[in-house]
């Protein structure tokens, strides 16, 4: 796999696991690509949020959850 298929794969590992509620599991997901890419964690972060920035398709609430997994994971002192 390429960076970019692997970038759009954890975005959507990222969106499936936020909308369960698996907020730890979020964590993981960013912290495992930032370590095998060697990123730094808040800028595989960063990517992700924006990949995530466009409500549409989502209901209200699954794009609420998706974006307070972004702030939990976001506040890695918890």
């Amino acid at each position: 796999m390429t960076k970019r298929m692997d970038t759009i794969r954890i975005a959507n590992a990222f969106q499936q696991a936020a909308v369960s509620g698996h907020y730890e599991q979020c964590r993981w997901i960013i912290a495992n690509f930032a370590h095998v890419y060697r990123e730094d964690y808040q800028a595989v972060l960063s990517m992700v949020s924006v990949m995530l920035m466009d409500p549409a398709g989502f209901t209200a609430e699954e794009y609420k959850q998706i974006k307070t997994a972004i702030r939990k994971a976001g506040n890695i002192n918890d």
